[in-house]
């Protein structure tokens, strides 16, 4: 189940999609993780009992706002961490600023 949550989250960061990585950080199945991609609405990982729609829909909002938060519900300590693509630099020109800045900007 581990390997299924790493891939996801590989797949996530190597298409450049929008995701989280939403793990129980304390309480019962604390360590128990999933991986929610925005695009398809796919959970990939063992999310019961504890992954409902209250996870899932603060998880969207959080991606909405490229967000990461540990959240409480009931008994367990959920942290939401945002997965979101890398932002798009438009450099214009070629002249002593956008040189080094080209450099930074990876």
């Amino acid at each position: 189940m581990v390997n299924e949550v790493l891939a996801a989250l590989a797949a996530l960061k190597q298409d450049e999609r929008l995701g989280a990585l939403i793990t129980v950080i304390d309480g019962p199945d604390m360590g128990s993780a999933v991986v929610l991609d925005r695009a398809t609405g796919q959970i990939t990982g063992d999310g019961s009992p504890w992954l409902d729609e209250d996870v899932i829909s603060d998880a969207n909002d959080l991606m909405d706002r490229e967000e990461s938060r540990a959240l409480v519900y009931g008994e367990r300590r959920v942290f939401i961490d945002t997965i979101a693509p890398s932002p798009v630099m438009l450099i214009f020109g070629a002249g002593h600023i956008a040189q080094p800045l080209s450099i930074f900007a990876r």
